[in-house]
This record gives structure tokens, C-alpha cells and sequence, in this order.
């Protein structure tokens, strides 16, 4: 790429007091197979020496475009500066403390080429555990389009730092600071009416859990996300549903037994509802049922199936999964036999005490 050459891809990094993560972070990147990007990096106010960290890394090569904030604006709005600054087709979102594999863009890049339909695109990543020094995978995200959207009333259907955008998205769009520091939460549930989303199989980040993290789990971070989550659930039921049943929906908090038959309800409506709205496929309407089954029977956890509220979510979860509710069912009486088991023999000890 020569100096007037606008990229082809536009690699955006926020940081603020990593110095001690940020070289690995950045080498990542600059020593990609997929060579056509620049690398916008904005520090947000650093006073760690991460300044002096990204100045050295910036002069070994003319791709780091680096900015300094005055001072501290904080991540959304950090995050904001670098897309305005971003002149590439796609944006990479890339964290300060993470690092990504050599082929990352390489492969993202493809997917999106042969993909017109999807504007939004992530994939699979490990998470490192600074403090433990182990690695593990994390769970998988969602492949297809339509599972991906079907996440969207619950979770982000992509990890946000393995994201590689299409940068027209982003017109007049921009993350929300008031949801910070969960504001890609907010945004996908924006960007989902003008595009798709998807993940490739492959692993794109290797996703650093330390101390320091700036997406520490919290209740202020839950619920945020259900605040997102909900504009989701909302508009795919066309009607209001309390924050509370969201966040059960979630797997965020346990239902209470009044809960149980409602949430169940809302759950299965829910998934029928997407299904006539949405076009699928046989195999992700398929995935779709499976989750929501187990989302009703995780919601009716704490009942037995043959309890009032417990039935009633049993038969929903039928309907969607026939397996999936033999399962609780078969579950809950191995255990209901091996309370009774254990309760004999207690009371066998306690007689032969006597």
C-alpha cells in the first residue's frame, strides 16, 4: 500500500493504561498475512507509559496512524474517534490487551467478499488467562446469519473484538457511551436492521482475562446488556416485557416461581414469532428450537416438571424440543430418587445409633 493509497482495511485500536500488554497487541497485527490496512490506534490518555510504548511501535512502521486524546474520554467515545479516522472498505475492531493470529484479516476479509449480505462478521477465539497462564477455548459463537440474529435477543452474536465491519455501516451510527462497557450490545441491536451477521470457524483472537479488564463482569454490565437485549425481545413480540424476564431469558438471573410459567410462554412465542419473521434454514430453525427449549427449561430449573409452573414450561419446551424436556424430566427424577435413596439411609443410620 503506498503512502496515497486509501486501505483496504482499517485496523481500530483503543488503548488506555496497557503498557503492559499493548507491544504484543500491536505486533499482532503488523505482522498479518492480509497486508492492505492501516492501523488507527487512539490512546485514551494513558499515564502508565503506554504513550511511549505505541510512539516506539508507530515509528517501526508506516501503517500505525497513532492519536492521543487530550484526555480521558472514555471507551465509546475513544472508540468513536478511531472509525471517524478510519478511511478503510472494512473496520477490524482490535483490544489493547488481546492478540489475534497471523491469518486473521487474511480470512475475514474473504468471508466478506464472498458474503455480500453480511456486513458484520466475527469468529472464534481462546481466552487466556493471564494470572493461570492456561488457555481455553470459549464457547463457539454462532456461524450462520440466522442463529446469529436469533442470539441477538440475549447475547451478542459476536465477540466484539474479533469484529470485522463493513465501514458504511457505521455512517451516522456510532457506539453509545451511556451503555458503556457494554455499548457494542447497543449498537448491534442498531446495525441488525441494515445487515446480517455471522462468524467464521476458525480462531481470530486470543482474548486476555486479567485484572485490569475493562469488561469485568458486574451487575452493571448485566444489566446493561439486558437493557440492549430487550429492544431485541421487544420488537420481535411487539409488546413491552419487564427487564426481569429479560434478564432470566438471559440466563442472568433465576426465575422466580411466578416467573416460571410466563418467561416459558414469552419464550416460545418468541421463537415462532423470529421464525415467521426471518428466513431460515431447516438446520438453524433447528438450532433455534434447541436454544429457546433450553432457555425455558434453565428458567424452570428450580420446579419439577410435574409442579403447576414446572408443567407448563415443560409443555412449552416440548413443543420446541421433544428431547430436550425428556431430558429435564429424566434429570429431575434421577435426582428426586437419589434424594429419596439418600434420605433412607440417613434415617437407617440414625436407627442403628440408637
Amino acid at each position: 500500500m503506498t503512502p496515497e493509497a486509501t486501505p483496504r482495511v482499517s485496523v481500530v485500536m483503543a488503548a488506555y493504561n496497557v503498557a503492559a500488554y499493548v507491544k504484543a497487541a500491536v505486533n499482532s497485527v503488523l505482522q498479518q498475512t492480509y497486508t492492505d490496512f492501516e492501523f488507527v490506534i487512539i490512546d485514551d490518555g494513558s499515564t502508565d507509559g503506554t504513550w511511549g510504548v505505541l510512539e516506539n511501535l508507530a515509528a517501526q512502521d508506516k501503517r500505525v496512524l497513532l492519536v492521543r486524546n487530550p484526555n480521558n474520554l472514555g471507551i465509546a467515545r475513544t472508540r468513536n474517534r478511531g472509525n471517524a479516522i478510519a478511511r478503510g472498505e472494512f473496520i477490524a475492531i482490535m483490544d489493547s490487551d488481546d492478540w489475534c493470529p497471523t491469518d486473521r484479516l487474511e480470512k475475514q476479509v474473504a468471508y466478506l467478499d464472498t458474503h455480500s449480505d453480511v456486513g458484520v462478521v466475527g469468529g472464534q477465539m481462546v481466552v487466556y488467562f493471564d494470572k493461570e497462564g492456561r488457555y481455553s477455548l470459549a464457547e463457539p459463537f454462532p456461524l450462520t446469519p440466522g442463529e446469529s440474529a436469533w442470539h441477538l435477543h440475549f447475547v451478542p452474536p459476536v465477540m466484539h473484538p474479533t469484529v470485522m465491519m463493513r465501514r458504511s455501516l457505521l455512517a451516522n451510527k456510532g457506539y453509545q457511551p451511556e451503555y458503556a462497557p457494554v455499548e457494542e450490545c447497543e449498537l448491534w441491536q442498531r446495525l441488525k436492521y441494515a445487515t446480517k451477521f455471522a462468524n467464521i470457524p476458525d480462531v481470530v483472537l486470543f482474548y486476555r482475562r486479567h485484572d485490569t479488564n475493562i469488561t469485568r463482569d458486574g451487575e452493571r454490565l448485566r444489566h446493561m446488556a439486558a437493557l440492549a437485549a430487550r429492544q431485541s425481545v421487544e420488537a420481535t413480540l411487539a409488546t413491552e416485557v419487564p427487564l426481569e424476564q429479560v434478564m432470566v431469558m438471559m440466563r442472568y438471573r433465576r426465575a422466580e416461581p411466578d416467573q416460571v410459567a410466563v418467561v416459558s410462554r414469552r419464550l416460545y412465542e418468541l421463537a415462532m414469532r423470529f421464525r415467521q419473521s426471518t428466513s431460515l434454514t431447516r438446520h438453524e430453525w433447528q438450532l433455534v428450537k434447541q436454544d429457546a427449549a433450553s432457555r425455558i427449561v434453565r428458567a424452570a430449573r428450580r420446579q419439577t416438571p410435574w409442579s403447576r409452573s414446572g408443567a407448563e414450561a415443560l409443555i412449552y419446551a416440548a413443543r420446541l424440543d421433544v428431547v430436550c424436556a425428556v431430558r429435564w424430566v429424566l434429570s429431575t427424577m434421577k435426582k428426586s430418587a437419589h434424594y429419596r435413596w439418600t434420605a433412607g439411609l440417613r434415617l437407617v443410620q440414625r436407627g442403628r445409633t440408637r
